[in-house]
């Protein structure tokens, strides 16, 4: 597409290690959540889908099409 830039390779690849290494550490400080944590979760993934449904479903049928 013109006029698109792209982002470094290197910039996205140390965002994505940072990334992890922030779930990897999160998950060493509190590795088994209690059930209602786990049922908060999915609480609030439940609401965000819901919320960003239409974005979702644009960015699906922008992968794979209608």
């Amino acid at each position: 597409m013109q006029g698109e830039t792209r982002p470094d390779p290197q910039v996205v690849a140390a965002e994505l290690r940072a990334s992890l290494q922030r779930q990897r550490d999160a998950y060493l400080a509190h590795p088994v959540p209690t059930l209602a944590e786990r049922k908060d979760d999915l609480r609030r993934l439940a609401g965000f889908v819901q919320g960003h449904k239409d974005a979702i479903c644009d960015a699906i049928t922008a992968d794979y099409g209608t």
